[in-house]
């Protein structure tokens, strides 16, 4: 081979050393969202101290020494330091830090606060709520999902109920107490559409209370066959087409146990606000119809 055809043949492959020599090196992709989030703590002279926590799963409230595994992974609450704004403890198992970015410059022992989120979900605030409040929220679906980002100094329970009503006014989602048991959330938009009071509990020790619903994002259709059975001991006649709705999801997490009674009311009261209403149909069964009253669903905000 002559020395031109070898040189010829050397160059590119030179040429491709260089090249590779001067790229970055590239590693293999590595997952960079952490299993767990740090939204929030809540630390009230009360006695309770929270770290608030968020994960693909769903939100918690967790004290030291509490700890939660999830198909995302392990956590450990060993220490919850709000001044610092950061939560230690165990991560999968290994020792780690969750960190809240929000500064806050307050330095008054007097006005410093014992409630701090960052960008936490409106169902955890809302989980929040209904467990200092000590109600049942029965939310709109037009009431869309938001993040929240605020401080407040809050010094018992009903201080910190107060501070998360404020949070949600303030997004523009109108907080009704409805009698004893439960509160409604509407959009302010509409909220003149809507009144509260129409349940008022009556004190009855022979009815047991002993229905617990979470439904995070229960399908309207699977909450059907719950409320026909709760309505008349019945079934859904699923030969008969179920209405196109805005919404058909429903959230309803219950703060304390329902008689029969009033889980009618609280599922009743979600299906009239998704257009939707449960009537007779022969054989022992009931079946969907549309409300006369149809709900646009709105994207703007409140």
């Amino acid at each position: 081979m002559r020395q031109d055809d070898i040189d010829g043949h050397m160059k590119p492959k030179i040429l491709f050393l260089i090249l590779s020599l001067l790229m970055p090196l590239r590693l293999p992709a590595q997952p960079n969202q952490p299993s767990f989030r740090l939204v929030g703590i809540i630390d009230i002279p009360q006695g309770m101290k929270k770290a608030l926590v968020e994960s693909k799963d769903r939100p918690m409230m967790l004290a030291e020494g509490e700890s939660v595994s999830q198909a995302v992974g392990s956590l450990k609450v060993e220490n919850i330091d709000l001044k610092r704004r950061i939560v230690e403890g165990k991560i999968n198992g290994t020792a780690g830090t969750l960190i809240l970015n929000l500064l806050d410059t307050t330095h008054d022992p007097k006005s410093e606060p014992t409630i701090i989120l960052e960008q936490a979900s409106l169902k955890l605030v809302l989980e929040l709520y209904s467990d200092f409040a000590g109600r049942t929220l029965l939310r709109h679906p037009l009431i869309h999902d938001t993040e929240f980002t605020f401080r407040a100094r809050a010094l018992d329970r009903p201080d910190v109920a107060h501070a998360f009503e404020k949070a949600l006014t303030e997004k523009g989602i109108v907080v009704m107490p409805d009698g004893d048991i439960f509160t409604m959330l509407v959009p302010k938009r509409i909220d003149n559409t809507i009144k509260a009071g129409g349940f008022n509990i009556k004190n009855d020790t022979k009815s047991p209370r002993d229905i617990s619903y979470d439904f995070p994002d229960l399908p309207l259709q699977q909450a059907a066959d719950i409320y026909a059975e709760l309505l008349c001991g019945c079934g859904m006649n699923w030969n008969e087409s179920f209405p196109r709705v805005a919404k058909d999801t429903i959230q309803l997490h219950t703060e304390a146990p329902l008689t029969r009674e009033e889980a009618r009311y609280a599922l009743g009261t979600l299906f009239s606000w998704a257009g939707v209403n449960l009537v007779p149909a022969g054989q022992n069964l009931m079946k969907a119809v549309a409300i006369d009253q149809k709900i646009s669903d709105d994207k703007s905000k409140f």
